[in-house]
């Protein structure tokens, strides 16, 4: 498919829940054969883990550890790289920490993950402000590929729900189909609670879904707006100059604490950008660091240190690296 597009340079991305990577392999000069990425849809399960505490359906595979799953997947791409998966009965992924980070497309939220659960909520709807927003850091600084769902960026939390235009029989089967869908989970065993879940034909699933501009009049709304502009500008300015840089088997992790971690990415001419993420209670120290910080929430470089919800980004870089202008 991509050689029949020569007018133009193209990302092609999959969709692909085996977490295989023979279809993201770079040639030498780590161009892609095929595909540019593929979406993780393993670092959405394990950040909605943290974030939501949920153990149901696929939930449950990521429950034992969610925070040493995520610097796995920061690190080195999937958090399942043929481990036994419990909810699919069956081992699950390849190795695939020879793809460079720019393979991986990260998500909290996207259409499929909001879209498929019972109610249609946002993961700004179900966690804590202040959780979500240093997972976005995170997702923002990191150099895998992040994708951001429609109103994410200030913090929608109207539902995005499963809507169809179909009728007659059409609309009669994709209404129960999608209502039984949810019979096995336990919260849905009853027929009187399915029918609590929308119809995808009424106009009404489709209107409740629409963005809520008005949010943006609102301080805390804008505040997470503000953030997210900050965050990809820093993106832009600090990582993006990289990202050619790191190739496969460029990231490492280590556990600072119960729910804390730090993961760095080493790029070919020896630079280090270093993440450093506190889910905990406590502060967490760091120890020496020589890097240059670009991002702190809760945070201190200076200090070494990284407090509860906190995030520290640091480049370690040569004296022939400039970043973006402002």
């Amino acid at each position: 498919m991509r050689s029949r597009i020569t007018d133009r340079h193209v990302h092609l991305t999959t969709e692909d829940e085996r977490n295989i990577i023979s279809l993201h392999e770079r040639d030498p000069g780590g161009r892609p054969k095929l595909y540019s990425g593929e979406w993780n849809d393993d670092i959405h399960h394990v950040a909605h883990v943290i974030a939501t505490g949920e153990n149901e359906g696929y939930y449950a595979d990521y429950v034992d550890d969610p925070v040493g799953g995520w610097a796995k997947a920061l690190a080195t791409g999937f958090v399942y790289q043929g481990e036994r998966s419990t909810f699919r009965e069956s081992n699950r992924g390849v190795p695939s920490a020879a793809l460079p980070p720019a393979a991986f497309v990260d998500f909290l939220q996207n259409h499929d993950q909001i879209g498929n659960r019972a109610f249609s909520e946002r993961l700004t709807a179900l966690a804590e402000p202040d959780i979500v927003e240093t997972l976005t850091a995170v997702l923002l600084l990191s150099p895998h590929i992040p994708l951001l769902f429609m109103g994410e960026e200030w913090g929608e939390t109207r539902p995005f729900g499963f809507f169809t235009d179909f009728h007659g029989e059409l609309g009669d089967a994709v209404r129960e189909g999608r209502r039984r869908e949810f019979s096995r989970w336990p919260a849905f065993a009853s027929e009187e609670s399915r029918n609590k879940i929308a119809d995808p034909n009424a106009k009404s699933t489709f209107d409740a879904s629409r963005l809520d501009w008005d949010k943006l009049d609102q301080s805390s709304h804008r505040e997470r707006f503000d953030l997210a502009k900050r965050l990809l500008d820093i993106r832009r300015r600090e990582i993006v100059p990289l990202l050619s840089r790191i190739g496969g088997h460029a990231g490492s992790s280590e556990r600072l604490a119960d729910r804390a971690f730090v993961v760095r990415w080493r790029t070919e001419d020896g630079r280090i950008l270093s993440l450093a993420v506190n889910l905990g209670d406590e502060p967490v120290s760091l120890g020496a660091s020589s890097g240059r910080a670009v991002f702190e929430r809760n945070a201190s470089a200076e200090r070494s240190e990284v407090g509860p919800l906190g995030v520290l980004a640091t480049i370690e870089e040569g004296t022939d690296f400039v970043p973006l202008p402002e």
